[in-house]
């Protein structure tokens, strides 16, 4: 795509207990995940019981043995039986990828089958679209391959006191940055998604829960960037997909997509002057009066550089797209359909102008 909108794979979405955006896998795939974050939890302290898993995941108990003992198997939890036992992550969640756990559940993601033929898929007499399967597995293997930490996304466990301490680190900083409340780790068991700036390091973060508690978002007590503008600034590209919150990022970066978060609906001095950088601006905000309005503020002070991307009849949120099946593809074409428009209606109202000097 011109403008070098589209990213390479940079990510994988963190969407705790939901299945992946564009990714469909079998029936026990789509169950594993909420058991991974439950067990990364408690990764470190104490095993998890059969029952317990089932009862925080809501995962049927009658899937359990299957997928768990398919687990232990593989290498990624460890099963110790007797009193006090259950399982444990054999590994840090952090060194586990999305690609091992779904290969581990659904067996491995490549195909030896032809797609259109059957039977074996022969080099010396490939089918008309063995190619773009084979670029489409190569891409969805490496997606899945990537970890959170491409994006330094990652699950806030409790013992940060402890960690600072062990690093020689004072607590004050971490206290009026928010992180703690009295002795309590005020980010523990929330997903943690920062913003990064052109060295690599952290400048920001926001938590979100995975248990519907509110607030659903926690931030940390700075001013709240523009995120993800400082990894489309250091990619040089000239068109840039702006969303409204970080779910909504999340998705885009998992689509490939060059994409900065708004963190809400305002629109500041600093938010334009940033997006004026941008020779195309696509504008994907929430399909609500906030989003609606802060839209229209968009392009209004953008002028010609703003596009804006309709979602589908009865999607709110870029994040509620990439729960559907095809959510990548219906988002590209929306924009691709809206870009013509708007350089359609540009080059009328260029022409326009011509005659009605002559007039």
């Amino acid at each position: 795509m011109e403008d070098g909108l589209l990213a390479s794979p940079i990510a994988i979405q963190v969407a705790a207990g939901e299945p992946e955006r564009g990714v469909r896998p079998g029936a026990l795939g789509r169950l594993r995940r909420p058991r991974r974050v439950e067990l990364a939890r408690h990764h470190g302290r104490s095993r998890r019981t059969a029952r317990e898993i089932s009862a925080v995941t809501e995962v049927p108990p009658q899937y359990l043995p299957q997928i768990l003992a398919s687990l232990v198997r593989s290498g990624f939890l460890v099963a110790t039986a007797g009193q006090g036992g259950g399982y444990e992550l054999a590994r840090p969640p952090a060194q586990i990828t999305l690609l091992e756990v779904v290969e581990a559940i659904e067996g491995p993601f490549r195909s030896n089958v032809c797609v259109l033929r059957g039977g074996p898929c022969d080099w010396d007499r490939v089918c008309p679209v063995h190619i773009p399967w084979t670029a489409t597995e190569r891409a969805f293997r490496e997606q899945l391959g990537a970890t959170a930490c491409d994006l330094r996304v990652g699950y806030a466990d409790r013992g940060l006191a402890r960690n600072l301490r062990d690093r020689g680190l004072s607590l004050d900083a971490a206290q009026r940055l928010g992180l703690f409340a009295g002795d309590r780790d005020t980010l523990a068991g929330r997903i943690v998604v920062p913003d990064i700036d052109a060295t690599g390091r952290a400048t920001w973060l926001t938590a979100r829960s995975l248990d519907g508690r509110e607030p659903r978002y926690l931030n940390l007590r700075l001013p709240s960037p523009l995120l993800g503008l400082a990894q489309v600034v250091a990619a040089g590209v000239r068109a840039v997909v702006v969303t409204e919150g970080p779910g909504d990022w999340l998705t885009a970066c998992g689509w490939q997509l060059r994409a900065i978060a708004l963190l809400g609906t305002h629109v500041s001095r600093d938010v334009l002057s940033a997006l004026r950088a941008f020779k195309r601006v696509y504008l994907a905000l929430d399909a609500d009066g906030p989003g609606r309005r802060a839209t229209a503020r968009l392009v209004s002070e953008l002028g010609a550089r703003a596009v804006v991307v309709p979602f589908p009849s009865g999607v709110h949120d870029l994040n509620e797209l990439g729960c559907r099946r095809h959510g990548r593809e219906a988002f590209l074409r929306s924009l691709l359909e809206a870009r013509a428009r708007r350089r359609d209606s540009w080059q009328s109202q260029t022409d326009s102008e011509p005659r009605a000097r002559a007039a």
